[in-house]
């Protein structure tokens, strides 16, 4: 019935044919097998049913084509009522095609006309002369014409809300996708950066204890294999979440590897001071995890990029907010030689000349947790990143 369907929809001027078609022949055969029935009227019979080939395209002229035809059919004693089947299909097309007002109006007006009609022609005997049948019929047809156009109405309806629903899903996979590349992108540079970073500080200081201060240098050694190892631990946790996402994967870091992090620069050479204002109290995890980021992200710039001998990191609980600073008291470090290009591009990145990922990835960071943060140089000489948190 399907299969039916579709096809008859793909060929609608072929249904239609077929269809005048079918309502001229069983008109016809109603005429020429009743008793007393005209064979004159088979002209506007014809013309009635022959109308029904248009009804997608005119369905009012149609409809009024096919009620004048057929009353005059009607009109010639003897004939059946039969040859209104043309009519009534095209009163059917006007209410399934056409507004509910328009149709209900045009439909009970024929309905009306047709019925005083045949109570004019045949007074004597109004149920005999089949006037009530045909009000029924033709209040049917309405019927059944305003049930098509609405059972149509409410699956292009379905089918949009499907549509909808279809373009909303694939937006909302493309921004969480999108999302997820940032929020990886953050965590790798977040990760590795701050370690290399540490490397590259105490293979320097290596580099010059090396010829008289060799347990120093040793020491200084020992921090890169601890750092190298951390860097291949959190890459480890990284991937597992990129392979499997549900995978359980180790905390994040928070407030509570804080002092691991700031004693892990403490052979640099930099001093760095720690300070907290308020009561501390437990945060919220994305709160926690973003603290931690900035605070990491800002003193490796710091060690790579600025030639300070000391930063302080404070932070302020207040009522609703958790208040981050960090700020050091050097200018941008000296450039070795040879090395000039790609130490300047660095600085200008992550100090906040240029289009780095350090300090983006923080503010997208402290934007993900509801908070606001600024970076820029200090009166005076040094750098300064401070933001809020809530709690």
């Amino acid at each position: 019935m399907r299969a039916w369907a579709e096809a008859a929809a793909g060929h609608p001027v072929h249904v239609d044919l077929a269809l005048a078609l079918a309502a001229f022949a069983v008109s016809a055969f109603a005429v020429l097998h009743t008793s007393g029935a005209p064979p004159a009227v088979l002209p506007a019979v014809g013309v009635a049913s022959g109308a029904l080939a248009a009804r997608r395209r005119h369905p009012l002229a149609v409809l009024v084509v096919g009620v004048a035809a057929a009353e005059a059919a009607l009109a010639r004693p003897g004939t059946p009522e039969v040859v209104l089947i043309a009519p009534l299909i095209a009163l059917y097309t006007v209410a399934d095609l056409g507004g509910w007002r328009r149709s209900m109006a045009f439909g009970m007006l024929t309905v009306v006309l047709v019925t005083g009609f045949h109570l004019a022609a045949r007074p004597a005997s109004p149920l005999a002369g089949g006037a009530l049948t045909l009000a029924a019929f033709g209040a049917l047809a309405i019927a059944a014409g305003t049930a098509s156009r609405n059972r149509r109405d409410y699956v292009a309806a379905v089918e949009e809300r499907a549509r909808r629903a279809e373009r909303d899903r694939e937006l909302e996979t493309a921004r969480r996708v999108s999302e997820d590349r940032l929020r990886i992108a953050r965590e790798l540079h977040d990760v590795l950066g701050h370690q290399l970073a540490m490397i590259n500080i105490q293979v320097r200081v290596a580099e010059r204890r090396l010829t008289d201060r060799l347990d120093e240098a040793r020491v200084s050694l020992g921090y890169v294999r601890q750092a190298s190892q951390a860097a291949l631990s959190e890459l480890k946790s990284t991937v597992g979440v990129l392979r499997e996402g549900d995978a359980p994967t180790a905390p994040g870091p928070g407030l509570s590897a804080l002092d691991r992090l700031i004693s892990s620069f403490s052979g640099s050479g930099l001093r760095i001071v720690h300070e907290i204002e308020g009561e501390p109290r437990p945060v919220p995890p994305a709160t926690d995890l973003a603290t931690y980021r900035v605070i990491q992200e800002s003193l490796t710039n710091v060690g790579k990029h600025a030639a300070a001998a000391r930063a302080t990191v404070r932070l302020t609980y207040e009522p609703a907010r958790l208040r981050i600073l960090v700020e050091d008291d050097g200018g941008a470090a000296p450039i070795p030689a040879g090395r000039g290009h790609d130490r300047g591009h660095d600085r200008g990145h992550d100090r906040g000349h240029g289009r780095g990922h350090g300090l983006a990835g923080m503010r997208e960071r402290v934007a993900a947790a509801g908070g606001q943060m600024k970076a820029g140089p200090r009166e005076g000489g040094g750098y300064r990143v401070s933001a809020w948190l809530p709690l």
